[in-house]
């Protein structure tokens, strides 16, 4: 099964979804025959092409079934192997620092220690405004709750727009997209919004009822002349004027632009009202989400409680980027490994071949650092070689990649340098603790023919 799990007000509600698993599908049967049937060929064709084409003088020639010496083959494999490994690191490291990026940017707003809570009535039931006006004075007398405010979506996720805007100076064949928000007096204070200039609605709701607040980007996208405060505004049959300009916040996505924002009162209006949102008093989250359950019980029995916090809901914007950058992680984990096994046979076998040297060289003075030397030359070039195939891709790549984003970091040649470091000091490892046993080998023994 496969879980999501929603907060109850007496336990925990999750929807279920069920993936069926059949031996008598046919479809199961044909991806099955497939998959035998291929690896059957792969595993009896293949052999017995190779052993049937191989011609005995090449092998002592050291040339392999590609007519190509195995050494050159051997060599081509390890460069391979770190290509792939120096790509997934950097991807790694790039991924992981637009997270980061993303969770230190300032939204605009303060998304800590706030519950978003979901109203499960529609729009239908009668004196909807009154009840959650009762509701939220009744949450208020909590002290783990400072602040409460109605509104008709969650902040980090507005996903609300019309065309449907008008306003003085406003050319009729220019209809642009503006994003809208239904707020009441209370949310700039709970989510601390910045006013650039003007002011949010007022507490009582009454001279202020069919006014508007932009933000930053609807001023300048709308072509508002100034000054903006007090220009007549129009939307949804409403008709007011201009009270505030708010500073830009990030509503969406950082894969996504900010763009022209509308927020309007929403006091009076039930169709606009539909969520809470609650501010907990510091390291009172438990406290207040009791208070939430009691007064719930109390005032909508029957009626299930659905919330979730504000910050769980900004970094589930983000759950696919994450789940790619573990999985990105674990790819190049496995991948750094399996290089370092491929280059630690490698070397292994350079090792034994040039055993005979090393004893000469031993006898005539040379130190395990001479030795470390002679075996890591080549295999560092070999990496430094993948280094500079991968370098391009990732950098391609990468930036493919942050153009997703609205908002990233930038690619510095640093990222694809540490990559490519960490993949030498692995290979500077392995020929290392050859040189080391190596060095071990008394001279004579090394010398000695068979």
């Amino acid at each position: 099964h496969a879980q999501r799990g929603q907060h109850g007000a007496g336990g925990e509600h999750a929807d279920q979804h069920d993936f069926s698993f059949s031996l008598l599908s046919a479809d199961v049967w044909k991806v099955l025959g497939t998959t035998l049937l291929s690896a059957f060929l792969l595993n009896s064709i293949y052999p017995a092409i190779l052993l049937s084409s191989f011609k005995p003088l090449n092998i002592f020639r050291g040339i392999g079934f590609l007519k190509v010496k195995k050494s050159y083959l051997r060599k081509g494999l390890v460069v391979f192997q770190f290509s792939i490994s120096i790509l997934l690191m950097t991807a790694t490291i790039v991924i992981y620092r637009q997270m980061r990026f993303i969770q230190n940017t300032n939204p605009g707003y303060d998304r800590s220690e706030v519950v978003s809570i979901s109203l499960p009535f529609n729009n239908s039931v009668q004196n909807k405004s009154t009840l959650l006006q009762v509701v939220k004075q009744q949450l208020l007398m909590n002290n783990a709750i400072t602040k409460v405010s109605i509104v008709n979506q969650p902040i980090v996720h507005i996903g609300s727009a019309t065309t449907g805007a008008d306003w003085d100076g406003h050319d009729s064949s220019f209809r642009p997209k503006v994003n809208q928000l239904a707020a009441d007096a209370d949310l700039q204070s709970l989510m601390h919004f910045q006013i650039k200039e003007g002011n949010w609605f007022n507490a009582s709701g009454a001279a202020d009822k069919n006014d508007f607040l932009l933000n930053e980007t609807a001023v300048r996208d709308l072509k508002i002349r100034e000054p903006v405060i007090g220009h007549r505004f129009s939307m949804h049959g409403q008709t007011g004027r201009i009270i505030g300009v708010v500073r830009d916040f990030k509503y969406r996505s950082m894969h996504d632009k900010t763009g022209p924002l509308v927020i309007f009162n929403n006091k009076d209006k039930d169709e606009w009202q539909n969520f809470l949102l609650v501010r907990t008093a510091p390291h009172a989250a438990p406290a207040a989400v009791r208070a939430v359950e009691d007064v719930w019980k109390t005032l909508m029995p029957g009626n299930p409680l659905v919330y979730n916090f504000l910050d769980e809901q900004f970094d589930s914007l983000y759950k696919q980027d994450q789940q790619t950058s573990f999985l990105i992680f674990v790819f190049a984990v496995i991948a750094i490994f399996i290089s370092a096994l491929g280059l630690f046979g490698l070397v292994s076998f350079a090792a034994e071949q040039r055993i005979k040297e090393i004893g000469i060289r031993k006898m005539l003075g040379a130190g395990m650092a001479g030795i470390a030397v002679l075996l890591s030359r080549d295999f560092i070039k070999l990496v430094i070689i993948a280094l500079f195939i991968a370098s391009p891709v990732v950098w391609w790549a990468m930036n493919l990649w942050l153009q997703n984003f609205a908002y990233r970091i930038s690619m510095n040649w640093w990222m694809i340098g540490l990559s490519g470091l960490i993949a030498l000091m692995v290979a500077f490892i392995i020929t290392s603790y050859h040189a080391i046993i190596a060095n071990r080998r008394s001279p004579v023994k090394s010398l000695r023919t068979e």
